[in-house]
C-alpha cells in the first residue's frame, strides 16, 4: 500500500466516525428533548424557579406576584409550589408580566 492510500483510507474512516458520532449525538438529544417534554407534563406543580422559567421572568417577580395574591401558591413543606393551571391562568390574563 502506498502513503497516498493510506491517508485517503484514513480519511474515510475518519469521515465514517464522524457521521456516526453526529448520528449518534442527535438522537440522544431528541431522546433527552422527548424525556423533558414528559415529565413536564406529568408534574402540574412548579418550584418557583420553574415557574420563573417558564414565564420567563425573576424568581423574585413570581413570589411578589404570589405575596400580593396576583398567582396562587401553595405551600408544600418548606417549598413553595405553583399549579401548571394557575400560572397559565395568571399569564393569559397578564400577558406581559405587569400587574395592576
Amino acid at each position: 500500500m502506498t502513503t497516498h492510500n493510506c491517508s485517503q483510507g484514513a480519511s474515510i474512516i475518519s469521515e465514517a466516525l464522524i457521521d456516526a458520532i453526529r448520528h449518534a449525538v442527535r438522537q440522544e438529544i431528541q431522546s433527552l428533548m422527548l424525556r423533558n417534554t414528559d415529565t413536564d407534563r406529568q408534574n402540574p406543580y412548579l418550584t418557583v424557579a420553574e415557574a420563573a422559567a417558564t414565564a420567563r421572568i425573576a424568581k423574585s417577580t413570581i413570589r411578589l406576584y404570589i405575596r400580593k395574591n396576583q398567582l396562587k401558591a401553595q405551600k408544600v413543606g418548606r417549598r413553595v409550589v405553583v399549579s401548571r393551571v394557575e400560572l397559565d391562568k395568571f399569564l393569559s390574563l397578564n400577558p406581559t408580566g405587569v400587574i395592576q
